[in-house]
């Protein structure tokens, strides 16, 4: 799978697979534990944020937007609570491996996974000097993503797995 855009809705009482069906009955649509997924044919241009907030109002629940294209290691990562933003995360949409949007309170994905003291070793073995260095124990320890920074260096396939098995989300053949 090269390219992935998807969105869940956290299954409710007014989230449930009929009534998500039905409003969304020309797309893939599966549910798996406490998420329904829905995959958009094709691949759009743009994240559909205004939808997916109403969404997420409507149905008084959690929305997460998540895609990733693994040939130039873009992703992006956005969760509603209620119609609320919590997070939005994107790497490498605009400028290759970079991160460009880095806004709300931090997941408990992230630190357990994107700083991971083994992917801070890799990341000192490929420093190019002392100052580089430098920046990747403080943005590791400080365990915070910065806009324009390439710290914490990602792979977007491999990110978006562990936020689907952070989440149990459909499509992702988890067991």
């Amino acid at each position: 799978m090269s390219t992935f855009n998807a969105f869940f809705i956290r299954a409710t009482e007014k989230a449930t697979l009929a009534s998500v069906r039905s409003g969304f009955d020309k797309m893939e649509i599966e549910q798996y534990r406490d998420f329904i997924g829905v995959q958009p044919p094709g691949s759009l241009s743009k994240t559909p944020e205004p939808m997916l907030t109403r969404l997420s109002e409507m149905f008084s629940t959690d929305v997460i937007w998540l895609s990733f294209q693994s040939a130039m290691d873009c992703f992006e990562f956005h969760h509603w609570q209620s119609g609320q933003h919590v997070r939005s995360l994107v790497y490498g949409m605009e400028e290759e491996r970079t991160w460009e949007r880095a806004d709300g309170t931090p997941e408990p994905w992230e630190r357990e996974f994107l700083f991971h003291p083994k992917n801070m070793e890799c990341e000192l073995e490929d420093a190019e000097d002392d100052e580089q260095q430098e920046l990747i124990q403080r943005v590791y320890r400080d365990a915070k993503i910065e806009v324009g920074q390439i710290v914490p260096s990602i792979s977007s396939k491999e990110t978006a797995d562990c936020v689907a098995h952070h989440y149990g989300f459909p499509f992702f053949e988890l067991s």
